[in-house]
């Protein structure tokens, strides 16, 4: 994990907060936990069944954050 923490703190050492960077100092990662991108599907229906809203295609974890 030690170059999962260097990368971050790589990644963002150029913000202009300080806070940001007092957080870099302190991140320890102890886990990564994949995402995983889905296709998007050719058809939302098939024969008498429609997929609608989320069902229809698969959300990454960060997509409801505001971001």
């Amino acid at each position: 994990m030690e170059a999962v923490t260097a990368e971050l703190r790589k990644r963002h050492s150029g913000w202009g907060d300080p806070m940001i960077a007092r957080c870099l100092e302190r991140a320890q990662i102890d886990n990564v936990y994949p995402i995983f991108y889905m296709p998007d599907l050719p058809s939302w229906g098939r024969e008498r069944c429609v997929l609608v809203g989320d069902a229809a295609h698969a959300m990454t974890p960060a997509t409801g954050q505001g971001w």
